[in-house]
C-alpha cells in the first residue's frame, strides 16, 4: 500500500472593483476546483464528542452544503481505558478517520470530489504524566514508548486526557498505513504531522 502526499494549494485570485479579492476555491491535490471551506473533525471525535450518528450526520450535512474538504487525525480518539503505555488500546484508535470512512460511504454525493487531510504525530493520553520507555523502538499503542522527558506532553488541569507527541519515523509510517486502512483508501490524499518529537530534528521542504 503507497500514499502520496499533496503540494500546497494553489489559490486562484480574482478581481472586483474594489481591488484584488481571494477566490473561494482552490485547487488541491490535483482534485477538481473545490471550496475553500472545509470541516475539522476533531470536536465530532475527541471530549465532548457526540454520538456516532450525530457525528455522521453532521459531515453529511456539511458535504450536502459543499465542504469538499475534511481533516481528521489518527490522534482523534479518546482512550477508554489507559492501554500497556497510557495511550489506550487499540479499539480507540483512530475513531474520527474511522467516522469520516463511515460518512462518506454512505453520503450518496460525489466521493471523488472530497479530499481528505490526517495527520501523524500525536497520540492521546489518559490520566498518565510520566512514563519511562522500556523499548524506544516501538511506537506508543504498540506496547511501549519513548521517554517522557523526549516527548511533547500537553494535559490540562483537572482533565483525565493529555496528547503526547511521537513523530519518530516509525510511528509516521506505521500510522500512515492504519490511516489509510481506516479511510478504505489506497493512497492518502493528504498527510501530515500534528506535531514533532523534539529529540528529532525535522527537514521542513514546501513543494510548489
Amino acid at each position: 500500500m503507497g500514499w502520496r502526499i499533496a503540494s500546497r494549494p494553489c489559490v486562484r485570485v480574482a478581481w472586483d472593483d474594489g481591488g484584488m479579492v481571494t477566490s473561494n476555491v482552490v485547487e488541491f491535490a490535483g482534485k477538481a476546483r473545490m471550496p475553500r471551506l472545509g470541516m475539522g473533525t476533531m470536536a465530532l471525535s475527541i471530549e465532548g464528542r457526540p454520538d456516532r450518528a450525530t457525528a455522521i450526520g453532521t459531515i453529511h450535512a456539511a458535504l450536502d452544503a459543499g465542504v469538499r474538504y475534511l481533516d481528521t487525525a489518527w490522534s482523534y480518539y479518546l482512550p477508554s481505558e489507559p492501554g500497556p503505555d497510557g495511550t489506550g488500546v487499540p479499539r480507540d484508535f483512530g475513531y474520527g478517520e474511522m467516522l469520516v470512512h463511515a460518512a462518506l460511504a454512505s453520503w450518496s454525493g460525489p466521493r471523488d470530489e472530497v479530499l481528505v487531510a490526517t495527520k501523524t504525530g500525536y497520540r492521546r493520553t489518559l490520566e498518565v504524566t510520566n512514563r519511562d520507555a522500556e523499548d524506544p523502538q516501538q511506537s506508543p499503542g504498540d506496547g511501549a514508548s519513548a521517554s517522557a522527558s523526549e516527548r511533547q506532553h500537553l494535559q490540562a488541569a483537572g482533565s483525565r486526557y493529555g496528547w503526547m507527541a511521537d513523530s519518530r519515523p516509525e510511528t509516521m509510517i506505521r500510522d500512515a498505513k492504519e490511516s489509510a486502512l481506516r479511510l478504505g483508501v489506497d493512497a492518502l490524499d493528504l498527510l501530515y504531522s500534528h506535531g514533532l518529537t523534539p529529540r528529532f530534528r525535522m527537514r521542513i521542504r514546501s513543494a510548489r
